[in-house]
Order: C-alpha cells, then structure tokens, then sequence
C-alpha cells in the first residue's frame, strides 16, 4: 500500500515523495503524529498520504515483509480468530472488488476506500466500521470507539467465533463497503 501510495504521489499532489519529505524536515515537526497533522492540515493531504510520506520518511520500506505481517495477525492465542477472517473474506469475494492492506497493528478493508478495520486482540476480533454503516445496517451491537486506527472508523464489535459474525453483523460491513 505504502509503495503505491507513494507512486501516486507526484500525480495525485504535485509533488514527489523526496519533495514531501523536504517539506517536512522543513517544517521543525520532530514527532511522527505531529508531522502527520501538519501535512493533513497545512496541504490537505489525506491520512493515507500523510502516513505514508513519514512512515517511508522515518522507518524506510524496509521493514514491510507483508507475509510475515498477516501471519503475526493470527500467531499463538489469536489463532482461534483466522476462522472469523476467512468468513468475512469469502463476503468480501462475493460483494465485489476490493483490497486488504495488511498493517502492523490492524488489516484495513478497501474498496474505493477504507470501508473497515480488522484488529485482532487478546479479546476478540475488533471490526470497526463508520457510523453510517452503522445506521444503515440498523445494528446495535456495534459501539462508539475512538482512536480505532483511522478518523473515518468510529464504531467496533468484538468478535470471538465464526458464528458471531450474523447476518446483522455482515449487513453493516456490507453496507460500509457499498458506502465506500
């Protein structure tokens, strides 16, 4: 993900990635989440682009081996949850196009954009979605969250089987999805 993001730098912005990071060597923001901000805010990036200019900025590429990622996913006491990711990717498949870019801490759900966040934790498999999904898919299960890897998802469900996963629960990923 960071890879294209960084491609489409030049022609979705005006300016390369070396140029961005310049910018913000420039601009005397030392934390990472501090730079973020200031290119969201003073050019109007997208978080998506933010991050990448100082993830690609701070740590290189180096450090994705995606493969390895998606195993530390569902390694040791999480192994229970891969059964519940499978589920939801086989939906995915049926729904249509879409890409899952696999992060450190969360598996992000894309069609024309992110539409949900996978975590999986010590307690469970966090779903989050935005509230509109929400709304549309008349859920109740689904609660307020904040900081949930992204400003765009605002509710999560925790989930600990494959039969958690409702139809209830599937119409508001699917409704993210057709959202998005």
């Amino acid at each position: 993900m960071y890879e294209v993001i960084a491609q489409n730098l030049q022609k979705n912005t005006g300016k390369t990635l070396q140029q961005w990071m310049n910018l913000v060597l420039r601009s005397g923001q030392e934390e990472r989440k501090d730079q973020v901000e200031w290119l969201k805010s003073n050019h109007a990036l997208s978080n998506g682009q933010a991050t990448t200019i100082t993830k690609l900025m701070n740590e290189g590429k180096a450090d994705y081996d995606e493969a390895h990622l998606m195993k530390s996913h569902f390694y040791g006491d999480k192994d229970y949850q891969k059964p519940i990711y499978d589920k939801i990717t086989a939906a995915l498949k049926m729904w249509g196009t879409h890409k899952i870019v696999v992060n450190k801490t969360y598996l992000s759900l894309i069609h024309n954009q992110q539409f949900a966040i996978l975590k999986t934790t010590k307690s469970g498999m966090a779903i989050g979605v935005p509230e509109a999904a929400v709304k549309k898919g008349k859920n109740k299960e689904f609660i307020s969250s904040k900081n949930f890897g992204s400003e765009r998802i605002t509710h999560k469900l925790i989930v600990n089987d494959v039969s958690d996963l409702s139809d209830g629960v599937l119409l508001v990923l699917k409704a993210s999805y057709d959202m998005s």
